[in-house]
């Protein structure tokens, strides 16, 4: 049901079968990565920046920011804003300190 409003929304602003069909194969909680839109759809770095860029004008995509820490790789938390971030990242896991800034990671997620 929610697959397809999705795919109603992406028809009505006119995306391409390939984009459709790319991102109807994840399920609306899934995190959507630039390296993954990048080589499924053959698409050059610009290209996908525009994009997403452009999906998230249309409220297709929302954007995050997602922190693992860079010694364990225990995830920490996912942000909306650059700004909500936390500026010093702490990991309980291996009891270490780390940039968030220098870790984040961007990844979207289907909206409806």
């Amino acid at each position: 049901m929610l697959q397809d409003i999705l795919e109603k929304k992406l028809k009505s602003k006119k995306y391409n079968d390939n984009i459709i069909d790319f991102l109807l194969q994840f399920n609306l909680d899934d995190y959507i990565y630039l390296s993954n839109m990048k080589s499924s759809l053959g698409f050059t770095d610009k290209e996908v920046y525009d994009l997403v860029h452009l999906m998230v004008q249309d409220e297709i995509l929302d954007l995050f920011f997602i922190l693992y820490c860079p010694y364990c790789d225990h995830y920490i938390g996912e942000y909306h804003t650059f700004g909500k971030m936390v500026k010093s990242g702490y990991c309980g896991d291996c009891d270490r300190e780390f940039n968030p800034l220098e870790h984040a990671i961007v990844a979207f997620k289907a909206r409806l």
